[in-house]
C-alpha cells in the first residue's frame, strides 16, 4: 500500500498539484518511469492532510498570544496520528509559527489549541466534545462522515482507496477561519453541504 507522487512535484509546495495528489491518488500503486511508490498507511495520508489543512487555513492574529507562540495542534482520541504528524512537521513551522503536539482529553481542554483532530468515536460524544469549540478560532478535523453533522469543520476518510474530505464553510467562516479556495474546490461538496456524502 502506498501513495503515488509525482516527482515533478515538490513536496514542500502548497497548491492545487500538491492537495490533488496527496489527496486522490490511489493508496496502492506501481513504479514507473515518472512515478514513485511512497509506503503509506492510511494514518500517514491523514496525518499529511492535517498538515495541508493547517498550511491551508489562515487564523486571525489574534489567535496566536505573539509571533513566536507555538501552533497547537490537538489530539482527541487520536494518537494514531502523533507519531506521523510529529515526523512531518518536526523541523516546519505553520504561518510563522514552531508546532506544539500534544493530547488532549476532552473538547474543553483544546479551547487553546489551533486544530483539534478527533479520532474515530461515536457522533453523540463527538457532539458533546465538539460543543465547547463552536465559534472559536480552532479548525475541528475528524474521521468520521457524520462528523459534520457533529459540528466538525472538516471529516477526512479512506474512500475507494482514496484519502478524500469535505468541510463545513459555514463554520470555518463563524470560527474567523478562512479555507483556501482550493481546498474547498475539492472537497466532496465543495463546501456546500453541512454533512458529506461519501
Amino acid at each position: 500500500m502506498g501513495i503515488l507522487i509525482q516527482r515533478t512535484v515538490p513536496l514542500c509546495r502548497i497548491g492545487r498539484a500538491i492537495l490533488w495528489v496527496v489527496l486522490f491518488v490511489p493508496l496502492a500503486g506501481a513504479d514507473s518511469a515518472n512515478r514513485r511508490t511512497v509506503s503509506a498507511a492510511p494514518e500517514v495520508a491523514k496525518a499529511s492532510c492535517v498538515r495541508l489543512m493547517a498550511r491551508e487555513t489562515r487564523w486571525p492574529d489574534s489567535a496566536f498570544a505573539s509571533a513566536e507562540a507555538p501552533f497547537v495542534i490537538g489530539l482527541l482520541q487520536g494518537q494514531h496520528l502523533q507519531e506521523p504528524l510529529t515526523r512531518l512537521l518536526a523541523k516546519e513551522r505553520i504561518h510563522g509559527h514552531p508546532v506544539s503536539i500534544r493530547t488532549v482529553k476532552s473538547g474543553s481542554d483544546a479551547e487553546n489549541c489551533h486544530l483539534l483532530f478527533a479520532g474515530t468515536q461515536n457522533q453523540d460524544t463527538l457532539k458533546r466534545e465538539l460543543r465547547p469549540l463552536q465559534g472559536r478560532a480552532v479548525l475541528t478535523i475528524c474521521e468520521q462522515w457524520e462528523g459534520l453533522d457533529a459540528g466538525a469543520m472538516i471529516t477526512v476518510g479512506i474512500v475507494s482507496d482514496k484519502l478524500r474530505f469535505d468541510l463545513a464553510v459555514a463554520a470555518t467562516e463563524a470560527a474567523g477561519l478562512q479555507v483556501s479556495a482550493d481546498v474547498v474546490e475539492l472537497s466532496l461538496s465543495q463546501g456546500k453541504r453541512k454533512g458529506p456524502t461519501p
